[in-house]
């Protein structure tokens, strides 16, 4: 069994996320299929025990409906789960917001740059397009990811409408928030194509330091 406190980073939300994802792996296998209830149970009951242990140290709503009580039945542990997931994306998402001060929201990209975050924006389209979040986020979503792509026709590329849809995919909570799950990663490999083809990557929030941590899962 894997030592699930073995060093965790020092910030208690970043601490927290990356014990959520050892918590996964030990007990569910990194999956929310065919799991049994005592998996659920233990997995449960460690998350919550371990934000719980820390929550004067998060900000106010961050850990909202994440309950250590014991689990009876599917239904309500993979609500429970996608709760403990939407407190993952409202710290992400607050880290986010907080890196945007002082940021350069327009880059120059590389032509290779550009065409494998076209891949990958198309590929988050799709997901989204398939994904049963309302039509309402949907269409949000999807206004702002193709605006991004028309921003990529431009010489200066702006990031603000990229920015703006990773922080709505993080914040979202319930349902949205497991339906969503899958494009977590995409943003991830974009963020490292704007670093690794922006000519002021050195001026770009670094994913590790907005996140250090997992995506809400791999």
């Amino acid at each position: 069994m894997e030592d699930l406190f073995e060093n965790l980073p020092e910030d208690p939300s970043e601490a927290f996320v990356a014990f959520e994802k050892r918590a996964r792996k030990e007990y569910l296998e990194d999956s929310i299929d065919d799991v049994s209830l005592d998996g659920w149970n233990m997995y449960l009951q460690s998350v919550s025990s371990f934000a719980h242990g820390f929550a004067e140290d998060f900000d106010r709503g961050e850990l909202n409906g994440i309950s250590s009580e014991h689990c009876n039945s599917y239904p309500d542990a993979k609500v429970r789960y996608a709760l403990i997931q939407g407190a993952i994306g409202r710290i992400f998402a607050k880290k986010v917001r907080d890196q945007r001060n002082g940021l350069v929201v327009d880059v120059e990209l590389s032509n290779e740059a550009k065409i494998e975050i076209r891949k990958l924006v198309e590929d988050i389209k799709r997901k989204i397009d398939d994904a049963d979040i309302g039509a309402s986020k949907k269409d949000s979503l999807l206004e702002k990811l193709n605006k991004s792509l028309f921003e990529l026709d431009k010489k200066r590329t702006s990031l603000g409408y990229y920015l703006s849809a990773m922080i709505q995919i993080a914040s979202a909570t319930g349902k949205a928030a497991e339906e969503l799950e899958p494009v977590v990663s995409k943003f991830e490999r974009i963020t490292k194509a704007i670093g690794l083809g922006s000519k002021e990557q050195k001026q770009l929030p670094k994913w590790e330091e907005q996140k250090r941590l997992p995506p809400p899962s791999e």
